[in-house]
């Protein structure tokens, strides 16, 4: 079977909500960090229940992953350079999944359950200890670069 020249339609539009949706958190994320606004609580629950979608969405554009068949890089990039888009492509990956855990683990240091459009709230499985000494982990991670 050939290459396909392009992805198809379901990883496009997997892709673009993927990116609106990051988007979306990121401005969501800075603007209630900076504020004691009284919307701030309202915005903590939406930013909460995007990174659920966020998390959901990439494991669905996983698993449509391993069913499509993909375009083929260019064949005039040089070795590194298809090394870099492989790598870039796995860190981000890696990135989309681990942040949402990341935010659940710091909901759960904290003794507060995490929310999904009030729908159902998700606490840690296991005792608070080990739910903080991840979350200090993860954050020294992310401070120290």
């Amino acid at each position: 079977m050939s290459q396909p020249k392009s992805f198809p339609t379901s990883a496009k539009l997997m892709h673009w909500l993927s990116a609106l949706l990051i988007l979306c958190m990121l401005f969501l994320g800075v603007s209630m960090i900076q504020s004691l606004a009284t919307w701030q609580n309202t915005a903590i629950k939406l930013h909460q229940s995007l990174g659920v979608l966020v998390l959901l969405l990439v494991c669905l554009r996983l698993i449509n992953r391993l069913f499509i068949q993909t375009p083929a890089l260019p064949s005039a990039l040089s070795a590194v350079q298809h090394f870099a888009a492989k790598a870039t492509q796995v860190v981000l990956y890696v990135l989309m999944i681990a942040l949402p855990i990341a935010g659940w683990l710091i909901r759960n240091a904290a003794g507060l359950p995490a929310s999904f459009l009030a729908c159902f709230s998700c606490r840690c499985w296991s005792a608070r200890g080990l739910s903080h000494t991840a979350c200090t982990v993860s954050c020294m991670a992310f401070i120290q670069q």
